[in-house]
């Protein structure tokens, strides 16, 4: 469900998996149905791998992506839809050791 998957990853990731890709499978065919759940900040397609990465906005909207995708078919392949990596939370809060200056 839903919220199972939000909660599976901490909140700051918005990194989508999407795997079993044919591998004629273009960026034509997952553009338009990934955006259906939100701004995309960025594609990755590794059509040679089988597989892409897209990064939404925000968390919520990700978590709703792989809630939609999982097992939706394209191109006669039925999809694998997880949470990607994403190497670091966003810097949004001032270093530990410059709060001690301020």
């Amino acid at each position: 469900s839903y919220e199972i998957v939000l909660r599976q990853s901490p909140n700051w990731l918005t990194v989508v998996y999407l795997g079993n890709l044919a591998h004629f499978t273009t960026q034509n065919d997952l553009i338009p149905l990934l955006q259906n759940f939100g701004y995309i900040v960025n594609f990755k397609l590794m059509a040679d791998k089988g597989c892409a990465f897209v990064t939404y906005d925000s968390h919520e909207r990700a978590a709703m992506a792989i809630v939609q995708l999982l097992g939706f078919t394209i191109n006669g392949r039925v999809l694998k839809c997880g949470w990607g990596k994403q190497g670091k939370p966003p810097q949004n809060r001032i270093p530990s050791s410059l709060e001690q200056n301020i």
